[in-house]
């Protein structure tokens, strides 16, 4: 079993991310599309991986999302299983202090946020999330071949090192429809990026 864990793509208003994130929008934040460079970035993606069919697709809730996920499935007509869990709300203490440890350090690499004050914090929502996609591969009729995930730089990273015995790809950021690509049965991990593929 492969697990194709991947960031969304290029994301519209991009450019007024803070705005969002000091404002807490999540509503306005879960709507954004994907832009046209964000489509093309999916499709390359695709070409790049050999055109993989997917048995199974996990996705964050958010339209960027759900959106690239749809560019990477193809013609396939599996259903899409969102994991709220993968894009935390900014309410209660560690929704607020996600929110606001993401406006200081944005798209650092996991190994960062693990020193932050979330550490602890990104460490439990990589277990919970890890669990989520371990249920719903259970329950899955047959066992899936090829799984593709949809999250984002951060939760990506703290859900995929749940699966891997490799530590180092979770060192370096994830760009955008960047991620990891885990062979479940050895635990080993490689660095999705146009650079490898």
């Amino acid at each position: 079993m492969i697990m194709y864990f991947l960031r969304h793509g290029n994301t519209e208003r991009q450019d007024e991310l803070q705005k969002i994130l000091e404002s807490y929008d999540y509503e306005y934040d879960m709507k954004r599309n994907l832009t046209a460079k964000g489509r093309q970035q999916a499709r390359r993606r695709k070409r790049q991986l050999g055109n993989p069919v997917f048995d199974l697709c996990v996705v964050s809730p958010p339209k960027r999302c759900k959106q690239t996920a749809e560019i990477l499935l193809g013609d396939s007509q599996i259903e899409m299983i969102e994991v709220p869990t993968l894009y935390p709300a900014p309410e209660g203490e560690a929704g607020k202090l996600m929110w606001e440890v993401f406006r200081e350090l944005l798209y650092a690499p996991l190994s960062v946020y693990l020193e932050s004050k979330i550490g602890e914090v990104m460490v439990e929502n990589g277990k919970v999330n890890a669990e989520a996609i371990r249920r719903i591969i259970a329950n899955y009729p047959a066992e899936p071949q090829r799984i593709l995930i949809v999250d984002h730089a951060v939760t990506l990273q703290a859900t995929g090192q749940n699966f891997t015995i490799e530590r180092w790809p979770f060192s370096r950021s994830v760009g955008e429809v960047e991620g990891f690509m885990i062979d479940a049965p050895s635990k080993t991990a490689t660095i999705i990026k146009d650079s490898s593929i």
